[in-house]
């Protein structure tokens, strides 16, 4: 009887254990392990009367040339982007894209602030769009970016 069960045990471990390694040819995803990386910060200000508005989209935008974006950082690296905010007299950094919904007349609005990227030609753009695709306060933001990429 001992020896039926740890043979019965023996089989039942490689067969779960065969199955559980039989799924992991066919990963669809590609990842990408890197022992050392770099970081670069930049910070923007947008002036409240620099916002352009964009009829297509309906939403407001603002965008420069981003030096600093390259292909590498663009296809293998990251770049976070943040906006400074003042709550209850604290400065914080809030992780872009940031939604705020704020009480207005008796109406409930939704903000989306947000950021893209292009690398020809290497900009940034920076976007605030409402959920009435309107009316939008617009004060002077700061926002930062960080980039994120690998050392060779």
């Amino acid at each position: 009887m001992k020896t039926r069960l740890c043979k019965f045990l023996l089989v039942s471990f490689i067969a779960v254990a065969g199955f559980s390694f039989a799924g992991c040819g066919d990963d669809i995803t590609e990842e990408h392990y890197w022992t050392g990386a770099d970081t670069h910060s930049v910070d923007f200000t947008v002036e409240a009367d620099a916002w352009d508005f964009n009829e297509v989209k309906e939403r407001y935008e603002y965008e420069f040339a981003f030096k600093e974006l390259d292909a590498d950082v663009f296809n293998d690296g990251a770049v976070l982007g943040y906006i400074y905010v003042q709550e209850g007299g604290v400065l914080k950094q809030k992780v872009l894209p940031y939604l705020q919904t704020y009480y207005e007349d008796g109406e409930i609005y939704t903000e989306n602030i947000g950021f893209e990227l292009s690398l020809n030609p290497k900009k940034i753009l920076f976007y605030i769009q409402s959920s009435d695709l309107g009316g939008v306060y617009l004060p002077t933001y700061k926002f930062k970016t960080t980039l994120i990429w690998r050392i060779e």
